[in-house]
């Protein structure tokens, strides 16, 4: 999706594309997997000296769980502004991004806002950490060699109370 600056000091003026994923490096986010129908509306306004842009965002995750790695599909949808500016002053804030102009590509200012969206660690609604089970067990290294110590002794189960002396 690209915005002629142009147009913006004329008028606001109002964007809606399907932006295509296949641009975008999916492994900045372990758990990502794909993004599917993403749907992008922008409202492009002049604020003064600097562009602003509001972001309408729908789109579909495919996410790994990272309890149970199963993969699962999860609808995004979000709200954000942008601003940029075409003068490369150090003076407008870090919150303005400097683009040269005339055109500003917003592909991957909307990739990096749907991976912010994203948490570090995806969990599938309903999964829950492993606990104890018949073919496994969760403990911690203290716990482990704790019980690989009693287990390398041969008497350590015996109860030495049933053996007179």
């Amino acid at each position: 999706m690209k915005i002629n600056t142009s147009f913006a000091l004329r008028q606001d003026f109002e964007l809606e594309e399907e932006i295509a994923v296949s641009q975008f490096e999916l492994g900045a986010n372990y758990s990502l997997k794909n993004i599917e129908h993403l749907k992008v509306k922008a409202l492009v306004k002049l604020s003064g000296s600097l562009f602003e842009v509001t972001l309408n965002v729908s789109c579909l995750l495919l996410l790994e769980c990272a309890y149970t790695l199963e993969l699962f599909e999860q609808a995004l949808n979000f709200e954000d502004t942008i601003f940029f500016s075409t003068r490369n002053d150090d003076d407008q804030g870090e919150d303005v991004f400097y683009e040269k102009g005339p055109l500003i590509e917003l592909d991957q200012y909307v990739y990096g806002l749907i991976l912010a969206h994203i948490p570090l660690r995806v969990v599938k609604p309903g999964a829950k950490l492993p606990s104890g089970g018949d073919a496994f067990e969760v403990k911690t290294e203290e716990d482990y060699y704790i019980e690989r110590e009693k287990q390398s002794t041969p008497f350590a189960d015996l109860d030495l109370e049933d053996f007179p002396d």
